[in-house]
């Protein structure tokens, strides 16, 4: 029989850290603020209309590229006065065998082209490819364990772009870079013949050490440089000049401990790989990288802290500030042009779509249980029924 936790055993927010996965991304050197992770309203945080303001902040005008290199060395000229604090999003849908915990992940925006980053022109974009804005992320799928300190991922779906990817089965690679099993698979994930999608990795894992010095096995997420497609493993991960490795964090929100992703001078994290799942931290098998930061977590569903009208990005939907319709009638977010607002290209999670499924737009972050069990065969207890899921109001 599958256990039911409490409910008061563990917030939304303990039940997000606990299967957050560190994010691994690639940071191109030509337009690195383009590739840091951060909050949507970042140029003044708990105001989501101020999207419009956020151009400016990210795309400060920076002249000459070396200006790049007094940044890394603490020298921050004043038109980066809106530091880059990184943050992800989540929700959480809980039925009664699984909790859903949806990771969004923000992107100030999407780009390819060098010389657009160096750009002192209009902020109006008319590639078919860049946009301002970005948002992708994952799902991740995990079944209520007999303790809630045994919580932890069991599979995953990404979105990359257009598509969605599906893993399972946790793995780590030893400093040999041989795949190592870390759990048993009591659930034998696989592809799905219901909707004919093939299992498309296995969960990397990796340890990283929290604020309470505690060593903790997280699974990995890959996010490319310029575009932040999303995948559980290195396919396709791209080129970038830089990788951080963000760690979750539970402090606040607006906690000010939390570094920008272009102040590092010191590591606020410790990641570590190893030889053997069974590695102590001091082992001189067990090596640590640097460069890894801390993200803070927003909720979706952020209630306003004065008992007033909720501030989280899904109360903001129905803003046309925030979000517009695009001609497909899915929410995409608002850009503005001659500072009037415009669908842009850059969608939230209820309007996540994979091109050639059979699912309608939105399932991933709307109607979990119903896109994870087509997706993935081998499941074996699997409730169908929604306990809470704020999306569609339970």
């Amino acid at each position: 029989m599958t256990p039911e936790l409490e409910d008061n055993e563990m917030t939304d927010r303990e039940i997000a850290y606990k299967c957050a996965p560190v994010i691994v991304q690639k940071v191109n050197k030509d337009n690195p603020r383009g590739d840091f992770i951060t909050r949507v309203d970042f140029a003044k945080p708990g105001d989501l209309e101020s999207l419009k303001d956020n151009w400016i902040a990210a795309h400060a005008p920076i002249k000459e590229k070396n200006e790049w290199r007094d940044i890394q060395e603490g020298r921050k000229p004043p038109e980066f006065e809106h530091e880059l604090k990184p943050y992800v999003y989540y929700s959480v849908v809980e039925t009664h065998s699984h909790y859903f915990i949806l990771y969004a992940i923000y992107h100030p925006q999407d780009w390819e082209d060098e010389s657009a980053a160096w750009n002192d022109g209009p902020v109006w974009w008319n590639s078919g490819t860049e946009h301002l804005h970005d948002m992708e992320g994952a799902l991740v799928i995990a079944s209520k364990r007999e303790t809630v300190e045994d919580l932890r991922a069991d599979a995953m779906i990404t979105i990359s772009h257009w598509w969605f990817y599906t893993y399972a089965h946790w793995y780590m690679r030893d400093l040999a870079d041989k795949e190592i099993p870390v759990f048993p698979m009591p659930d034998r994930y696989q592809g799905s013949r219901v909707n004919k999608e093939n299992l498309d990795g296995r969960l990397w894992a990796v340890w990283h050490i929290d604020e309470n010095d505690r060593e903790i096995m997280r699974q990995k997420l890959y996010v490319q440089a310029k575009g932040h497609g999303i995948r559980g493993d290195r396919r396709d991960w791209g080129g970038g000049d830089r990788i951080i490795h963000y760690c979750p964090s539970l402090m606040d929100a607006d906690e000010p401990e939390l570094f920008a992703s272009e102040d590092n001078g010191t590591d606020e994290a410790e990641l570590q790989h190893k030889n053997r799942p069974d590695d102590p931290p001091d082992s001189p098998d067990t090596i640590r990288k640097s460069e890894v930061w801390r993200y803070g977590l927003i909720d979706i569903f952020e209630p306003n802290p004065d008992d007033g009208p909720p501030k989280g990005l899904w109360a903001s939907r129905d803003k046309p500030g925030v979000f517009l319709l695009d001609g497909r009638g899915q929410d995409c977010f608002a850009v503005f042009k001659d500072n009037n607002p415009e669908a842009g290209s850059a969608k939230p999670p209820w309007s996540w779509d994979d091109r050639d499924d059979a699912h309608a737009s939105g399932e991933l972050a709307l109607q979990p249980a119903h896109i994870t069990y087509n997706y993935l065969g081998g499941l074996r207890e699997f409730s169908l029924q929604y306990i809470r899921n704020p999306y569609l109001g339970i």
